[in-house]
């Protein structure tokens, strides 16, 4: 599925902020996970498989006790537009290192 699946289902779950985790598995090969206020894992998707390629089902690595130090918040509380453009744009840009975000999208 895509982001945009992902974040309707988010938003439809009441969810207003998901935490963006980029990690590897036991043998290096990057992923990336989304992760609720918990540490727990709400999708995740190979880093080389592009931004239409997010799985819901667990990944190995599964979620956590707390957010890892490193995972970066996106705001879900202002509609799907806002936050399709901003973590859609970051995913399929793979959260390459991007400008500081402004405050007004924070």
């Amino acid at each position: 599925m895509d982001i945009d699946q992902v974040i309707r289902g988010l938003i439809s779950q009441g969810m207003n902020s998901v935490w963006v985790y980029q990690t590897a598995n036991s043998y290096g090969k990057e992923l990336v996970q989304l992760l609720d206020v918990q540490g727990n894992e709400l999708a995740w998707r190979w880093l080389s498989d592009g931004c239409a390629s997010w799985q819901a089902p667990s990944s190995v690595i599964g979620g956590y006790l707390s957010l890892p130090v490193g995972a970066s918040e996106y705001d879900l509380s202002q509609g799907f537009d806002h936050a399709s453009f901003i973590l859609g744009t970051e995913d399929c840009s793979n959260y390459s290192e991007l400008p500081p975000r402004p405050d007004w999208c924070r």
